[in-house]
C-alpha cells in the first residue's frame, strides 16, 4: 500500500542552518554560561540546538495542548539515548502546555480504560525513537494496537526512525495507519520521511528529535579522556575490535 509521495498528506519542517554557518563563532562562549576549571558551553553548540528546537516547535505547532493529553510508551529499560528523548519531550511540555500529560504508560502497563479516564478528549503522543517497525517488535505492537483502539481520535507519533525487514509487517502498519484516519507521523530523518511518504496514508512530517529539549548543557569539568564511547549492547549495537573504528 503506497501514497503518493507528494499532496497534502506530507510536509518539512524548516530545515536548521548547516553548523558550518557558526564557525565564526566557534571562539565566542555563551553569555553567562556556566563554567568550571575554564571550561565553558560554546555559543556554537547553543546556537544549533536553538535552532533545531525551534524547527520541531514548528512541526508540534498544529497540535494543540488545550485539552488533557497523554503521553505514552515510557522508555522502562535501559536506553539512555530514549531516556534522553523522553526528557527531552518532558521539557517540551513543560514549556509549551499549561499541564503536564494527564496519562502517561510503558508499554507493559497500558490501559485503554485508564486513558479514557484521564483523557476522554484531546491528543495522544507517541513516545520517539527508533522503534517504529519490526526491530523492536513488541513497540510496533503496541503502536498498532494504539492504531486499532483510537481511530478517528489524534494520535500523534513524536520523531521516529522507521525500519522494516518484513514487507507483511509494513504492510499491516500501512493498514492500521490508512484506518485510523487521524494519524500524524514525525520522522527525525530523510530516509524514513520518503519511505513514510511512498507507503503510509497520514500526514508525515520531518522533525529533530525531541532530546534536543534538553537544552545546552555546560560540562561540569574538564574531560579526562578525549572520547568517551557508550556503546550499545543490544541487537542494534556496533561491534568495534580496536580504536581504529572510531576513524
Amino acid at each position: 500500500m503506497e501514497a503518493s509521495p507528494e499532496g497534502e498528506g506530507c510536509r518539512t519542517a524548516p530545515m536548521a542552518p548547516s553548523p558550518r554557518q557558526y564557525r565564526s563563532s566557534r571562539s565566542r562562549f555563551l553569555d553567562g554560561a556556566a563554567s568550571s576549571g575554564g571550561v565553558c558551553l560554546m555559543a556554537t553548540d547553543a546556537c544549533l540546538i536553538d535552532d533545531l528546537c525551534r524547527i520541531a516547535r514548528r512541526a508540534l505547532e498544529p497540535f494543540t495542548l488545550d485539552e488533557p493529553y497523554a503521553l505514552v510508551d515510557f522508555p522502562n529499560h535501559a536506553n539512555v539515548g530514549d531516556s534522553a528523548i523522553w526528557a527531552g519531550e518532558m521539557a517540551y511540555f513543560r514549556r509549551h502546555a499549561p499541564r503536564p500529560p494527564s496519562y502517561v504508560c510503558s508499554i507493559a502497563d497500558f490501559s485503554m480504560t485508564e486513558l479514557l479516564e484521564r483523557c476522554p478528549r484531546g491528543p495522544i503522543f507517541i513516545h520517539g525513537g527508533g522503534n517504529f517497525g519490526d526491530i523492536w517488535p513488541h513497540h510496533q505492537t503496541f503502536r498498532n494496537r494504539l492504531l486499532e483502539l483510537t481511530r478517528g481520535r489524534q494520535l500523534i507519533q513524536l520523531p521516529q526512525s522507521i525500519h522494516f525487514s518484513s514487507p507483511e509487517k509494513l504492510d499491516e502498519a500501512a493498514r492500521l495507519i490508512e484506518a485510523h484516519g487521524d494519524f500524524t507521523l514525525l520522522v527525525r530523518d530523510k530516509e524514513s520521511f520518503e519511505q513514510a511518504q511512498r507507503h503510509f496514508q497520514c500526514e508525515t512530517i520531518l522533525s529533530p528529535d525531541m532530546a534536543f529539549f534538553i537544552g545546552p548543557i555546560a560540562r561540569p569539568w574538564r574531560p579526562e579522556v578525549d572520547v568517551l564511547c557508550l556503546l550499545r549492547t543490544d541487537i542494534e549495537r556496533v561491534e568495534m575490535t580496536d580504536q581504529g573504528d572510531l576513524g
